[in-house]
């Protein structure tokens, strides 16, 4: 546990009967009910000491704060609420005014403004928000009363000891619930107008983008297969990737050159036979094609059917004009652009922290493999693709079922 470290909740959470979750990013799964006491405790100390000596002496609800707490919060269980602890505040609202409550609760840092105490009240009777800051300060019991409110199935009583409520600390701030308060952000050496390195980290070690092109070669090599084409490749990559299983291995580039067996432009549906290939590899092509969807396209036609694209796209890169940098394609821009294939998978790499050093020029040896492997689907590194050409009976069926 951080003592010297003061921290302050970020926290706009879904609660229902089935579980928590961080509407910032619900796809994390539900959170332990019993976090959310100590969070609570940090909405009033914001040094982790006092906050674990006040969460040790949480009283709970007395019978004399009953009341006020039922008449303010009048939402029944079944409909779940927002639960608002940010800053300094603790408030609950109906899902619907999440926003709205998570915005007066920053306002006064946002925007340097604290409305009026007529127009706060006037904002809460309209949109049922119910501040519950001082009441919460009094007991910090106010995260279990909430709890029974709702008819939580999950175990929100359980109470941490000092080296417990030290691990939640470091987990709520992992999950980006509790953060350092303004001003008291340490940049370190990040805080800096040049990269550590200008090429994408090869003066270091391996670029980011580099280690994680490695682990979805290993996740999807045994998939290509047959006869082999790489656009905008080198011949030595079939040995670099490990693609033993190809039958035979093609690379075509823009123009004629070493390594490349034909020159062609990936935007010209005429520059590979129809039908020719098992696989097709567009690894860091698709941003430096003017119109990608097409390329798509001519890659369909080109692939026998059953055959699979593998498609790899940076997002946290600098621009590389190479000649020109067109795009950074996210998940659901493949999902658009590959509609017409079947069985498509996308998936992401990165996080946060491996974002700022693919940014910054820092090598993937100077990340702990932990750092590196932890996935957070919001900020990609790397974007990934496989998709399958239809077969002509699954085909036929689909144009049969749009017929219909």
């Amino acid at each position: 546990m951080y003592a010297s470290r003061t921290c302050k909740p970020v926290a706009k959470l879904k609660i229902t009967r089935d579980s928590i979750t961080n509407m910032a990013d619900p796809l994390r799964g539900a959170l332990d009910a019993s976090l959310i006491s100590v969070l609570e405790a940090f909405v009033h100390h914001g040094a982790p000491e006092q906050a674990f000596a006040a969460y040790s002496d949480a009283c709970g609800l007395q019978p004399s704060d009953l009341q006020g707490f039922a008449a303010k919060l009048n939402y029944k269980a079944e409909e779940g609420a927002a639960l608002i602890l940010t800053g300094n505040r603790f408030a609950v609202a109906p899902e619907a005014y999440a926003d709205v409550a998570y915005g007066l609760a920053n306002a006064a840092d946002i925007r340097h403004w604290e409305p009026p105490a007529e127009e706060m009240e006037r904002l809460y009777n309209e949109t049922r928000i119910a501040d519950f800051t001082e009441l919460s300060g009094r007991t910090l019991g106010l995260t279990a009363a909430l709890g029974k409110h709702f008819e939580l199935r999950a175990d929100y009583e359980e109470r941490f000891d000092r080296e417990e409520f030290g691990a939640a600390v470091d987990r709520l701030e992992r999950l980006g619930l509790l953060t350092s308060p303004r001003g008291e952000i340490d940049f370190g050496e990040f805080r800096r107008l040049s990269p550590f390195c200008p090429y994408y980290g090869f003066s270091r070690g391996t670029p980011i983008d580099r280690y994680y092109l490695s682990r979805f070669v290993a996740q999807v090599r045994d998939q290509v297969v047959g006869d082999i084409l790489e656009i905008g490749g080198r011949q030595e990559s079939q040995e670099e990737y490990g693609l033993e299983h190809g039958k035979s291995f093609a690379v075509m580039e823009l123009s004629a050159q070493p390594g490349v067996d034909f020159a062609g432009d990936a935007h010209d549906s005429s520059a590979c036979e129809a039908e020719s290939r098992d696989s097709i590899l567009l690894f860091n092509v698709l941003e430096h094609c003017e119109r990608p969807s097409q390329v798509l396209q001519n890659v369909l036609r080109w692939l026998r059917p059953g055959g699979k694209v593998f498609c790899l796209t940076p997002n946290a890169q600098r621009v590389h004009r190479d000649p020109k940098d067109y795009w950074r394609i996210y998940p659901d821009a493949f999902e658009a652009m590959l509609r017409d294939y079947s069985n498509v998978q996308v998936t992401t790499y990165g996080n946060l922290l491996s974002c700022h050093a693919s940014l910054s020029g820092v090598s993937a040896e100077e990340l702990s493999p932990e750092e590196l492997d932890f996935h957070d689907s919001r900020y990609p590194v790397i974007t990934c693709a496989v998709a399958e050409k239809p077969r002509a009976d699954a085909a036929r069926q689909a144009r049969e079922a749009t017929d219909r």
